[in-house]
């Protein structure tokens, strides 16, 4: 349960702290490829064939996620879950909070999003460390996805 409260208030504070467009509304939808880990399925789309821009504040926090999810290749133990969850959502945090995106991209941003924070909460809460390494290499798997998907 405080999971799932975890993954709706990151949702909701990212959807109240960006600037929200749908792709109807800014006139366009992006055409592309479908990204798939072993146990994530993310439809990122590309935009017509492109990676979508990013600002410079999403992109130095996407290398920064990156970073501690590569430093926790093999996680030892329950408490190297958490403590990698809490450094995720830490920078999730940041990441909402100055958010500045908008339209089609930012969009696309929150399809990574949706299929992040549910992710970041298993690590927290999970309880087997083999199960917690396989969502650590899901988490990996969607940031190899968002690389191939944003600038």
């Amino acid at each position: 349960m405080k999971g799932t409260l975890v993954v709706v208030l990151g949702l909701a504070i990212c959807s109240l702290g960006c600037g929200h467009h749908s792709a109807e509304e800014d006139g366009h939808e992006g055409h592309g490829s479908h990204e798939e880990s072993a146990s994530v399925t993310l439809a990122l789309e590309l935009n017509d064939g492109e990676k979508w821009p990013v600002d410079d504040h999403t992109r130095a926090v996407a290398q920064r996620l990156a970073k501690l999810v590569t430093a926790s290749e093999h996680l030892q133990t329950v408490d190297d879950a958490r403590l990698l969850s809490t450094r995720l959502d830490e920078e999730l945090g940041v990441l909402v909070k100055g958010c500045t995106m908008t339209g089609s991209a930012h969009d696309q941003l929150h399809v990574f999003l949706v299929a992040l924070f549910p992710k970041v909460a298993e690590l927290k809460e999970g309880d087997d460390v083999a199960k917690l390494q396989t969502v650590r290499d899901d988490i990996d798997g969607l940031l190899v996805a968002y690389a191939a998907h944003f600038d």
